[in-house]
């Protein structure tokens, strides 16, 4: 007779023969994986905003542009400069960033020149943007900084009409300009505005 241990051990190998194999439970296989998307880098907050930046907001939201502040308004503003740059930067709407940008042509001082430089040489801006900061390019003495004149010359082939707009009028009174704008202001094939603003300024 076989022992009885052995006996019972064969029973419960062959109880187990056949069997399907346990499926792991969704809870102990469920892994969980990093991100491997970094966060994206919160906005950079906007500096705090010159005391006398609301006072000239108002005067920049005319409904004509010939209504916007001159030069005798502007002087009589405490820091109209730094408000003007301000809303250049950082104005709530396009049309107040690129009125803030061309009135910013009242100051010949190399902050402002290499603020709207900066901002017109980006093809990355918006075309109103960078046409507006070459407008405001127009009270700089180009031809003191060679950078700002192969920007304001290359802008007059840009394919955006604003543009090219703005950089015949940054280089209205500037000599080595004289025989581009003439021949823009003789083009008959140019965009009226353009061949009217090159006229304007020779």
């Amino acid at each position: 007779m076989k022992p009885v241990h052995l006996v019972i051990l064969v029973a419960l190998a062959g109880c187990g023969k056949g069997s399907p194999p346990t499926e792991p439970s969704a809870q102990a296989t469920r892994t969980t994986l990093p991100d491997e998307r970094p966060p994206a880098a919160p906005e950079p907050a906007a500096p705090a905003a010159p005391a006398g930046v609301p006072a000239l907001q108002e005067l920049l939201q005319a409904h004509h542009g010939e209504d916007l502040p001159d030069a005798d308004v502007l002087a009589a503003h405490d820091g109209a400069r730094e408000s003007l740059l301000w809303l250049g930067a950082h104005g709530d709407t396009m049309s107040l960033r690129t009125r803030a940008l061309m009135l910013l042509a009242h100051y010949d001082d190399e902050e402002v020149g290499v603020f709207l430089h900066d901002l017109a040489s980006d093809a990355s801006n918006h075309a109103a943007l960078r046409g507006a900061a070459l407008t405001g390019l127009s009270g700089q003495d180009l031809a003191a900084h060679d950078d700002w004149q192969r920007t304001a010359m290359a802008a007059l082939e840009d394919a955006d009409l604003r543009v090219v707009v703005g950089a015949v009028k940054a280089l209205y009174d500037e000599p080595f300009a004289a025989e581009a704008l003439a021949a823009l202001a003789a083009d008959e094939g140019a965009p009226t505005p353009v061949r009217e603003a090159a006229a304007a300024g020779r």
